[in-house]
């Protein structure tokens, strides 16, 4: 049991330095993205993005 608590805070910690390590500005830029499929959802704010590989 220990040993899932020290590795579930070990990728939390993680996980909180790479969001860190943004720039504040990152915010406002463009994505871009490829992908042979898109559903986008306005209603609920969701996109799924697809790309298949043969």
């Amino acid at each position: 049991m220990t040993k899932s608590v020290n590795s579930s805070v070990l990728l939390a910690g993680l996980l909180f330095v790479t969001a860190a390590a943004a720039l504040s500005t990152d915010r406002d830029q463009p994505i871009e993205v490829t992908a042979d499929f898109v559903e986008i959802d306005d209603k609920i704010g969701v996109a799924t993005h697809l790309e298949i590989h043969a």
